[in-house]
């Protein structure tokens, strides 16, 4: 009530400079799709961390219209998780809530994303940001360098490869040095003819970043905390058992109709030919 006091108390062009800049920003949401989708609750963000759920949010990657509708969501749901976590649970969810956060430039810049990356870890919650590459997190948070701190919180760094000069350099001085030992021969021609050989030690980055731009399509580097950086190979997702379970089109046989009804706008699910599994006898899916 203070504040709206003191709002009534301003001058008129203060009063229509207030007016203006609160209008503009929250016109969007006079567009009626925007209204639908905002004015009551469908998620139940509450019992995601009490009982076994998936929520996809599907991203335009054209229009960044209303992208921040996609960051306003992220940040209720983290505040939202932490505090339940924090009033209900003692500091922790019953059930481990794992954010896959594809495309994450699309989304968004996430309001106080930086700081999230550090709280959460402790709620039984955990993030996993994707990225095209490190232009994409450092344009996004480059305020106070907010990227840096979202990194230095991720405890595990996978790089897939990629076509950006900028990301191999990024992680050539992530990977760091190693210490190589070079030899050093010569030998004159002459009447008295000689020759020398030395030895010395010298500091090499343990990746050049031509190295880590030409490595093999199947390769990946990984970096875990307090441990040393290793390559490995990718898992073939094809040869996992699972797999024929997904559907990549509308022809195929297990392709998920997802609808809403327009008249009462309850979802209407069409289950025919999926493979459904009792979750109250299994732990996790194998």
């Amino acid at each position: 009530m203070r504040n709206w006091a003191d709002f009534q108390n301003y001058k008129d062009k203060t009063l229509d400079s207030v007016i203006a800049v609160t209008t503009a920003k929250f016109a969007l949401f006079n567009i009626q799709s925007v209204m639908d989708l905002t004015k009551r609750d469908t998620l139940d963000m509450k019992t995601w961390g009490q009982e076994k759920s998936m929520v996809y949010l599907v991203i335009p990657d054209n229009d960044s219209t209303f992208r921040f509708l996609s960051a306003l969501f992220f940040s209720t749901v983290f505040q939202t998780l932490t505090r339940q976590a924090d009033i209900d649970f003692k500091g922790q969810l019953p059930l481990h809530v794992r954010v896959y956060l594809d495309e994450f430039a699309n989304i968004g810049e996430i309001p106080d994303f930086a700081e999230q990356t550090s709280t959460v870890r402790s709620r039984n919650m955990s993030l996993v940001p994707i990225l095209q590459n490190i232009a994409q997190l450092q344009g996004l948070y480059k305020e106070k360098e907010a990227w840096k701190t979202i990194l230095g919180n991720c405890d595990s760094l996978v790089y897939l490869g990629g076509n950006d000069e900028d990301t191999f350099k990024f992680m050539s001085g992530l990977l760091g040095k190693q210490t190589i030992d070079v030899r050093n021969t010569s030998r004159s021609f002459g009447q008295t003819g000689s020759g020398s050989l030395s030895h010395q030690k010298i500091a090499r980055d343990l990746m050049t970043p031509d190295e880590v731009g030409n490595m093999k399509r199947h390769e990946c580097l990984v970096r875990i905390a307090n441990m040393p950086v290793f390559k490995s190979k990718k898992y073939n997702s094809i040869k996992h058992p699972n797999w024929k379970y997904l559907a990549n089109q509308e022809s195929d046989e297990r392709w998920w109709n997802y609808q809403i009804n327009p008249l009462n706008q309850r979802q209407e699910n069409h289950l025919e030919g999926l493979r459904i599994r009792d979750l109250t006898f299994e732990s996790s899916l194998k």
